[in-house]
This record gives C-alpha cells, structure tokens and sequence, in this order.
C-alpha cells in the first residue's frame, strides 16, 4: 500500500519477530487455584500472586477468584499459553507484565480462557495498569481458542508499547476502551468483538520521547473480523490509521474512525451502523474496500481541527468557486440548473421544476493547510444528516464511486469544500438540500447540478438521459431532497442531457440509492441541461 510523505509504512512499525506458535511439549506448566497455584522453574507463588521471573514458554490453566499472574523477565521474551484459564483480580490486572522484550498470549485450540478485573483503577498508579490485561512490553496475541476479557476497571487490553493481534477469538468488554496499544495496535486476523465505553480500539502516543522520528500512535488493521461497539470512537488514532484488509462493523457514540493525522482506506469492508461522524482526519485517502457509513453529522470529514467562518453573500447552489465578496466566475458550460430549492415539500399538484441560482447569505470557511480527502477507489454508500463529504481544504477524485444521502436542511450540504474539488474519475452521485450544495470546481471530468423548486419527497426516482435515449444513471432519494450531482464517466461535456422524474429502472449496476446504466420505462420529463 502506498503512502505519502509523513505517513508510515507497515515496515516504519519495526515491530519485532517473535514465534506465534510456541512449542507447549517443552513448556513449564502453571496450576491456578486459590491458595494452592504451582508452577516449576522461573515460577514464584505468593498467596494468590503467581510471578513469572524466567524466559519460556508456559503452559497455565486453572481459577484464580482474586489473583493475577505477573511477569517480570528483564530484556527477554515469555509466551503464556492459555489452557483453560479463569483470572480474576480486584484493583490491578488479572495479567500484568511489568518487564520483558516480547510477551506473546496464546490460547489453546478448543479452550475458553476469561481474564477480568474489578474495582477502581488508580490513574496516578502506573504499577498497577489501568487493563484487566496490561503489558509495559510489546505484547502480541494469538491462538486458536477464545479470550474473555472484561476491563471493569477501565481498558480490557493495553500494551504501553505495541500490542499486536494475530490469530484467536476474542470478546472484550471495557469500562473506558477495549483495546489500546499505545505505540502501535496491528490487528492481522483473528475474530474480534469489542463493546467499551470509551473507544473500542485506540492507539494515543503521539511521539516517543526518546526517538522523535519513530512513528507511534497507530492504528494497523490487515485482516480479520471486527464487531466493534463503542461509546466514543470505533476506532482512534493520535497520529494514523490505515485499513487495508479485513471486515469491520462498527455503531459508535462519536466518530466511526477517528485520526488526528492520516487515514488510509484499502481493501476492507466497512460498515459503520452509527456514528457522529463516520470517518474524520486531517488527510484522508481512499483507495479501495466497500464502505457504508450512517452519520448524525458529517459522513466524511476532512479537518485538523483549527477551522473558522466568515460570512459573505455567496450565490450558492451555483457553480463553486465563488469569492469573498459573493461573486462567483462563470464557467463554460456550467449546469444551467441550481440552487433555490424551499426546505419543505409542496402539495401533491406542484411538480418538480429545475431551478436557477439565487443568492443568499452563507459562511466562507477558511481554508485549512495540509488538508483533503483523496479518491481513488472503492465504494462509499453515505447517509449523513450533516454534510455528506466535508474537506475544509481540497478534495481530489479520480476513481472509486461515492453515493451520498445528504442532509435535509439548508444548513448542510451533500458536498461541502473550504479549497478546491478536482473530478478526474469515478462515479458521484450525491444528493440532499440545495441551499448550501456545491459540485466539482475542477477536474477533466464533467458532471451534471440539478436543483428542484421543491423538495422530493423519499422515493423519487430521479434519472438522467442522454440525447439518445440511453439511461445514465437514476438516483432514487432516500430522504427528501432538492439537489443532485452527478458525474460518471459516461457524461459528455457540453452534452444536452434530459433529466426524468419517476418511472422505473431494470438492470444496471446499483450502488445503494444509484443505478448506472440499465433501462428507464416511463416517468415525467422535468427539462434539460447541459454537463459541464
């Protein structure tokens, strides 16, 4: 996968080489039992402490009702092999490794193994781990069995380095997030179920004190299967996440996936139930995978988090590109349809007219540096009662397709930009209010601007039709409506093309509330316009 300046790589991780199957015929086995846990060489037991102080491999099974294991091996590595085990602790983790290089938690084919803690975490305690799970290592987790863990305290699992996902099946609960490496968090396979108060999975370094230039505070997904509830964000990152591979589902209390720098899309499928607002970073790139995302504010955001307004007349719904004073450039061959569309449906005599531009008063964001979303691939089904794409600097398009479902009042827009919007590729359709609606500003690829003189009610079907005949595209609105853009590749500029409401549509290649291509029977005509 590609990267761009600043963005690490799966290589910049450096995480290190461990063995994530290790040998348990050569292992020292650990009993647990209230008052009575044994283990062989390397293993100390004090009332229902059970301390791990020699490299290996150990092989633990058992109950511990109040007691933990602890490692503590200085610059080597130990792998715990779950055999059946049921921690539980109060006030400190039921695991809890204070030093080593590696620690790597391996669960045995066939066996469930629970691990929770209870009480009140001491934030001002770093001794005890704020994880029912807590490394100070890099800790690595794999298997064939099921891990339980339930953070009552406060995180299910955290490493205050990097902590990496490998194999297993694994069902976590937390009081504040599920899972945290705070370095890094690499998710490569494995069967995962979060459901965590705070975030579901988080990594929040922002830099490493001693190496300024290694790159901390990341989120790594390549495989796998996600189930991840949260109250916060699905996912967090202080510096980057990068998705290239496996399934996510995921219903947030804020953000579906939250990074503060970097978000990198690839080949995953994506859904995001519920959100605030489905994907948020300062530069976001999207280069493949299927993604639907449903938002009570923006779907897609673009934002380093420093935005401001003016306010200026601007005659929105036209063509974009206006300037401070309200005055907007013409541009060749610009939609002969625009903005001006009411908020509310007329009654059932009225039908649907295009409309021309009028002016009104409108905020003019600033223009954020270092800010964008980035298209080039992949299919992105939006639902947004706020804006349905937001970049408060540029976007660029040149592949992928984006059906949005944008907002119903005129505070928002389906497409919202503070810089500049170059369409090279791809297919958009994306739909909502007219009032503060915008199109592509730039780019070799034309689109057609409907606006109505009414709201749609859901359920229109609005299509698109060259001069010969041929369907387009039909965009059937989900909520009510006055605006569309829409551009494929099939789009002429300069084209005269007829736009139909009603009627309906076989074949074609449906995505979401979009059919390209196929064939349209009957409907009303509305008038024509020229693409730009």
């Amino acid at each position: 996968m590609a990267t761009v300046e600043g963005e690490a790589s799966y290589e910049d991780l450096d995480l290190s080489e461990v063995d994530l199957a290790p040998d348990a015929s050569a292992a020292t086995e650990i009993t647990l039992a209230d008052g009575a846990s044994s283990g062989g060489s390397g293993v100390s037991v004090d009332g229902d402490t059970v301390t791990i102080s020699a490299a290996g491999t150990y092989v633990l099974s058992g109950t511990l009702s109040d007691g933990q294991v602890v490692v503590n091996v200085v610059d080597d590595d130990v792998a715990l092999i779950l055999d059946g085990v049921d921690i539980t602790m109060s006030d400190a983790p039921g695991i809890q490794v204070d030093d080593a290089s590696n620690v790597i938690v391996y669960t045995a084919a066939g066996t469930t193994n629970s691990v929770s803690d209870t009480g009140t975490y001491d934030e001002t305690d770093d001794t005890v781990g704020g994880a029912a799970i807590y490394s100070s290592a890099d800790l690595f987790l794999a298997g064939e069995g099921t891990l339980v863990v339930d953070g009552g305290r406060n995180d299910g699992i955290t490493s205050k380095d990097s902590l990496v996902i490998a194999s297993g099946t694994y069902e976590i609960t937390a009081t504040d997030d599920g899972i945290r490496g705070k370095d890094h968090l690499v998710i490569l396979d494995g069967d995962i179920a979060v459901d965590a108060t705070g975030d579901a999975l988080k990594s929040d370094n922002e830099a490493d004190n001693d190496e300024s230039e290694r790159f901390v505070g990341i989120v790594w997904i390549a495989g796998g299967s996600l189930d991840l509830r949260s109250g916060t964000d699905g996912i967090d990152a202080a510096n980057q996440v990068t998705i290239a591979g496996g399934t996510l589902a995921i219903d947030a209390g804020d953000d579906g996936i939250h990074s503060e720098v970097y978000l990198r899309i690839g080949d995953a499928e994506i859904d995001i139930a519920n959100s605030y607002e489905g994907l948020e970073a300062a530069l976001i790139y999207l280069d493949g995978g299927d993604v639907s995302i449903v938002a009570s504010d923006d779907g897609i955001n673009a934002t380093d988090g420093s935005s401001n307004q003016e306010t200026a007349t601007q005659t929105m719904g036209g063509p974009p590109g206006g300037t401070a004073g309200g005055e907007r450039p013409e541009r060749p061959g610009a939609v002969d349809s625009a903005a001006g569309a009411s908020s509310a449906p007329q009654s059932e005599s009225d039908s649907p007219a295009l409309t021309d531009a009028v002016e009104v008063q409108a905020p003019v964001d600033i223009v954020e540096d270092n800010v964008g979303i980035y298209i080039d691939g992949g299919t992105y089904v939006i639902d947004a009662v706020g804006d349905g794409v937001d970049s408060n600097g540029n976007i660029q398009m040149s592949g992928g397709v984006v059906v949005i479902a944008g907002p119903e009042t005129d505070r928002e827009g389906p497409i919202d930009y503070n810089g500049e919007f170059a369409l090279d590729g791809g297919v958009i359709a994306a739909s909502g209010a007219s009032g503060m609606a915008e199109a592509p500003d730039g780019g070799e690829q034309p689109y057609v601007w409907l606006t109505f003189n009414m709201s749609l009610a859901a359920g229109t079907v609005i299509s698109v039709v060259d001069d010969g005949g041929e369907l387009i595209a039909s965009y059937t609105t989900e909520k009510t409506s006055a605006s569309l853009v829409l551009s494929t590749p099939d789009i002429e500029s300069g084209a005269t093309y007829t736009v139909v409401s009603g009627g309906s549509v076989a074949g074609g290649e449906e995505v979401g509330p979009l059919t390209v291509g196929g064939t349209l029977t009957g409907g009303n005509e509305l008038g024509s316009l020229t693409a730009s």
